[in-house]
Order: C-alpha cells, then sequence, then structure tokens
C-alpha cells in the first residue's frame, strides 16, 4: 500500500488508509496475526494525530517494550495474569510481566505454555507458537512473505535473521537460519541464492548481500569456540532410516532429531556430506568447515552407519525388521548418463563425478595435458577450474549455449576464464577420436547458430551443417547431467512398487515428499534431478515434517493455500530507499595465488561492521510492504542517508 511516501499494510492500523483500499487488499491480509510488523514510523512521519493512535499500544506486542508514539509502554495488561502463571509448576524463574520472554523460558525448561495471554488478547495479535509448531510450518499464501522468503527454497526467514543482525543479536539471527537450514557455512558458500535476484532493493540499487550474511553467522559461531545450543522435542523413541548422508539425507535426519525422532544414518561413502563433500572441490567447499557443520547435526544425538549400500548391505525388509517405522531415501544422483557418441568408450574419457571424486586422490596432477569439458553446469565449471588447479596445459570448454543462458553460477563462469579456461559456445560434441591404443586423441564437436522461433521471439540453438572442427585432448570430462542409480531400491530378494518419473528420478509428492510407498519418502537428487545444495536441505526438511505426522497421526495434513510460486502482487515496479549504502564487496584471492591451490577458498568473509552495515540495507518487507525510513545502527552510518 501506499500512503504519500510512507509504506504499510494498513489493515492493522486501518485509520491510516483509505476504506476502498483495505478493502481490495483484504485477501492479503485475513486477520490481523498477518502482519507482526509495527510500521509505526510511518504513521508518524504521515502526521496523524495522536489521538488516531491511542489504541495502538493495544495493538501489537511491541507496545510491551514501548513505542515511538508512547514512550512509556500503554499496554492493556489484559494478558499479563500472574496468577495463571503461579499455577504452573517449576516457574518461579520465568518473567510473567513479559509476555514474549517469558514463553521463551517456559519453551527451554520443557514446560507447555498456559497460552492465557493468547485467549483473552481483546485484538487477537497475540499468538504463542512453540519450536514444534515453527519447524512444522510451511510457507502459506496468508503468512507475511516478503519476495525473498518466497523464492527461498528453505524458506528461510531472511528479513528477520538480518533484522537480527542489524540488532546486534547475532545468536538470534543464527538460531532463525537453522530452523530452516542447518547448513548456512555451506549454503553460505555454494548456494545460488535466488533470494538476492529477487529483492526489492534491486529496482533501487542493488539488492542485499543474503548469501553473504548467512555465511557471515555461521563463521562467527564457528569462530567463537563454542556452538549455539539447538532445542530439540523430547524423545518420541521412533526410528526413522535416513539412507544417504547428503545435503537431503542430513538436512532431514536434523530436523527429524529436532522434531524429537531417532534417525539413523546409512551412508555408502567413507564420510558424510553427499555432493557437497564429493562434487564441489575444496576452493569452494572446504572440508574441514563441511566437518564442523556436519559435526553440529550429528551431536544432536544423530546414529550413523558409515560405509553400507542399500540393495547390498541392508534393503527396505531388512530396515523394517530392524524396527524403522519410516524411511527416506536421499541416495542423491551419481551417475554421469552416456555421451551417446561414437568413441566415447575410449581411455581418458570419464564422467564428472568420477572426475570430482578422484581429484587428489588418482589424479593428483595433470601437468601438460589438453583437458576437454562437455557442459554448461556449475559442474562443469567446477571440472575446468580444478582441471586448471592440476596443471592441465590447455582446458576447453564444450557449451552448447551462448554465455547468458548457461545454467552455471555466472560469476563461477567469469572465474573460470579469469583463470584461464577457453569457451566454445555454441558447439555440440559429436565423436571421441581415440589412437592405436583406444586413447583419447580429439573430440569432434560442430558448431551452431541461434535461429529465431515463432512469434515470441525466442531463438534456439541449430546445427550448423559441415562445421565439424577437431580439438586435441588427453581427456575428456563429461559434466552434461547426473542422474540417480535407481537398480538400488528394490528389496534384494524382491522388486518394491516404487513409482519411476519419466525423467528416471524417484517420484513423491510435491507438497509431502510420499512416495508411492506409504513408509518411505526422499527429497534431494533423487527426486529432482541434478539440482541445487538448498533444495535439497529444503526438500529435506518437507519430508521430515511429512515423516512427523506420518509417525505421530498416520496421516500427513497439507495446508490448502501452500506458497509454492510467488505472488504476483509482491513484485513491486517501484521501490524508494532513504539511504545510499553500498552493497558490500567481497574480498577474493588474486587469480595468479588461486589457481596454485585447492585449499585456498576463492571468496572471503566479511566483518562484523560490514555484516552490520548490510543488514542496515534491507528493507524489511512483507507482502507488499516494506520499511523505507528504518534507523542505521550506529551514527556513523548517517553519513549514508540520502
Amino acid at each position: 500500500g501506499d500512503q504519500g511516501d510512507y509504506i504499510a499494510c494498513g489493515l492493522c492500523h486501518p485509520v491510516a488508509f483509505d476504506k476502498n483500499y483495505i478493502e481490495n487488499h483484504k485477501k492479503f491480509f485475513p486477520d490481523k496475526k498477518t502482519c507482526v510488523r509495527c510500521h509505526h514510523l510511518e504513521f508518524i512521519k504521515a502526521g496523524f494525530e495522536h489521538s488516531e493512535h491511542e489504541s495502538y499500544a493495544s495493538d501489537c506486542t511491541d507496545c510491551h517494550h514501548g513505542s515511538d508514539i508512547e514512550p512509556e509502554p500503554q499496554a492493556c495488561n489484559s494478558c499479563h495474569l500472574k496468577t495463571e502463571a503461579e499455577n504452573i509448576p517449576n516457574l518461579q524463574d520465568a518473567t510473567p510481566d513479559c509476555c514474549m520472554r517469558c514463553h521463551e523460558d517456559i519453551f527451554e525448561k520443557g514446560i507447555k505454555s498456559c497460552g492465557r495471554c493468547a485467549d483473552v488478547c481483546p485484538r487477537g495479535v497475540i499468538s504463542i507458537v512453540s519450536m514444534t509448531a515453527r519447524l512444522l510450518h510451511f510457507n502459506e499464501e496468508s503468512d507475511c512473505l516478503a519476495p525473498c522468503v518466497q523464492r527461498c527454497p528453505a524458506q528461510i526467514n531472511v528479513p528477520l535473521y538480518i533484522r537480527k543482525i542489524r540488532e546486534g543479536d547475532l545468536t538470534g539471527a543464527l538460531l532463525i537460519i537453522k530452523e530452516r537450514n542447518p547448513f548456512p557455512l555451506a549454503c553460505g558458500r555454494v548456494c545460488l541464492h535466488p533470494c538476492e535476484n529477487i529483492c526489492r532493493r534491486n529496482i533501487a540499487d542493488h539488492g542485499v548481500a543474503i548469501n553473504r550474511l548467512q555465511r557471515y553467522l555461521g563463521e562467527w559461531e564457528m569462530n567463537s569456540g563454542t556452538r549455539i545450543p539447538i532445542t530439540c522435542a523430547p524423545d518420541t523413541s521412533r526410528k526413522v532410516a535416513v539412507v544417504g548422508g547428503g545435503p537431503a539425507g542430513l538436512s532431514c535426519a536434523y530436523f527429524l532429531r529436532r522434531l524429537g525422532h531417532h534417525p539413523v544414518i546409512f551412508e555408502a561413502m567413507p564420510k558424510l556430506g553427499g555432493m557437497l563433500r564429493y562434487g564441489i572441490p575444496q576452493y569452494r567447499m572446504p572440508n574441514d568447515i563441511l566437518d564442523w557443520e556436519i559435526e553440529g547435526i550429528l551431536k544432536l544425538g544423530i546414529e550413523t552407519n558409515m560405509g553400507v549400500k542399500l540393495g547390498k548391505d541392508f534393503d527396505l525388509k531388512s530396515l523394517e525388521d530392524e524396527g524403522f517405522e519410516a524411511v527416506f531415501l536421499g541416495i542423491g544422483a551419481w551417475t554421469v548418463p552416456p555421451l551417446d557418441i561414437p568413441g566415447e568408450e575410449a581411455t581418458g574419457v570419464t564422467g564428472s563425478v568420477d572426475f570430482l571424486t578422484s581429484v587428489g586422490i588418482k589424479i593428483k596432477t595433470l601437468a601438460g595435458q589438453r583437458v576437454v569439458v562437455i557442459g554448461e553446469s556449475n559442474t562443469a565449471m567446477d571440472c575446468s577450474r580444478s582441471s586448471i588447479r592440476l596443471g592441465a596445459k590447455s582446458v576447453t570448454v564444450i557449451c552448447p549455449c551462448i554465455k547468458k543462458d548457461m545454467s552455471a553460477n555466472k560469476r563461477d563462469v567469469d572465474r573460470a576464464m579469469e583463470e584461464g579456461v577457453q569457451f566454445l559456445f555454441l558447439t555440440q560434441h559429436t565423436r571421441v577420436i581415440s589412437d592405436e591404443s583406444d586413447r583419447v586423441t580429439h573430440l569432434e564437436y560442430i558448431r551452431m547458430e541461434l535461429e529465431e522461433t515463432g512469434k515470441s521471439g525466442k531463438s534456439k540453438a541449430v546445427l550448423i551443417p559441415n562445421s565439424e572442427t577437431f580439438i586435441d585432448a588427453d581427456m575428456v570430462v563429461a559434466a552434461i547431467d547426473r542422474k540417480p542409480d535407481l537398480s538400488c531400491l528394490h528389496n534384494r530378494e524382491e522388486k518394491v512398487a516404487f513409482e519411476i518419473t519419466k525423467d528416471n528420478n524417484l517420484a513423491a509428492d510435491r507438497d509431502t515428499m510420499q512416495t508411492s510407498v506409504k513408509n518411505v519418502f526422499t527429497a534431494g537428487d533423487l527426486h529432482t534431478g541434478r539440482a541445487w545444495v538448498v533444495m535439497a536441505v529444503g526438500g529435506g526438511r518437507r519430508a521430515a515434517r511429512s515423516i512427523h505426522f506420518y509417525l505421530t497421526q498416520d496421516s500427513i495434513p497439507v495446508p490448502e493455500n501452500l506458497q509454492n510460486k510467488i505472488i504476483p502482487e509482491t513484485i513491486l515496479k517501484d521501490v524508494k530507499v532513504t539511504d545510499n549504502i553500498p552493497r558490500v564487496q567481497i574480498s577474493e584471492v588474486p587469480v595468479e595465488m588461486r589457481i596454485q591451490s585447492f585449499t585456498e577458498e576463492v571468496k572471503g568473509s566479511i566483518s562484523g561492521e560490514k555484516a552490520k552495515l548490510e543488514a542496515c540495507r534491507c528493507l524489511y518487507c512483507g507482502l507488499v510492504c516494506y520499511d523505507q525510513e528504518k534507523e542505521l545502527v550506529k551514527p556513523i552510518y548517517a553519513g549514508f542517508r540520502k
């Protein structure tokens, strides 16, 4: 909504807006609990008389801490009933005079809140949400969702954790992230951060560095020398088998444990991490940082069985016999499909997964070799940049599209170019040439050109006849795709009736992640095919929610209004900001240094001061509102006001 230069939703404070406006926007704000932010600055600046705000202090829980309108809290006090608190055992240490903090103390002590404040609140704006309820909640279209929250596959409450950073509450900020994502360090490094692309601040200048702030919080905890305690619900003694210790499996196990259940991880590889460990080079995802993050997950009380493979060492029937009531399958997608070209069986032709898992173990150097990488994905960039670090004489990427259409992170494509990787855009591999010993010597490719198709103006790549060309190659790395190996899904003695998608992935319900086998759930690359790490993390939590309800209720409730796509009305065309704080700049290791090392992380960290300053750039958005006149945290930042 728009009231002059001041933005607020208007439903919780209807005096500030025209009745027609409120009526037209009610579908976004079905009740007063939806918009929990009090945009008090907007109303003050808009020039409303104090008499019009006499009810303000009882409209929102912020009133209990004072406000700019009433410095001394003028709360109704209906919810402050000490007699209720006195009737709860062991509550003497809680603070019943504070409507928010006392309930946090109650939850930490394992005591159920009385809920009296929510019952008697005359405005209906107070609600008490348990940790379990918060973990189980998924975005609904009736929630107050900023665009960044809508776009985040993990559904992290981005505006709230950034506000916590701005206020200096780093513990609170980190805990908000960990209610949705147990990997702030890993995702802070490898996530493609679609949240930043949709950030409203992009309209005014540049989006907030959301992912960089997530990484900052993870590093702050790791460097502090201690771990922030993570609360888990009371023990339920319900056993769940989590097959696969990649990001999807670890996420599912983490949330199941927080919900009170007993997950046990079964992993075929020597170490946990999946593609985070074996598919991403250390200059992007250092192993010591991944180890620290996984250790924190396991310390919640999660058991592991390492070096065991589904379909060989155990199957679904044996898990059931061992007392597991539900199974999560997160075995990933580790198989690179064939190139389907003549000569691909030659020695020196390998898949991206085998290549990346062999780097530093089987493949210690590529000195003097000419490497050709086929593909346009992040994996292709990892293979090509790793080859540079292994000392390859030349590295060339065969790319079937133009640069802007590549699925790889655009900055990583630029980094590959900076490091010496050559790109042949609009080319298609056609044949592998080998010598008498059947070792690859050349790759044949054909050139393509863009051709417009129809009235849409879109173009597609078409082959240019008779444009075949050879490129010298001692090694060819296929990084075109990754597919799951589904042969392990069946029991050793009989087939299991799993539904498989047309793309050869394990089918599951979009909202519940439940497969065609009632007690089996899935997420990650096994279900989606090759995808982002954060999508696997979000899918793991979604599966954990469903497993929780399956175990406790034997049915899985699905809200009718789940937010599965961007709400069109929340995409604004014009955004005004009153500061000129530049987006934080991230330091990078110089090219000549980074190509010499796998362990030297390319992207650097940011300081606490820079993190707080970047947090000040956040507009703390809601559905159709944003905080234009946000308060900067220190006097020295006043110079950034326009």
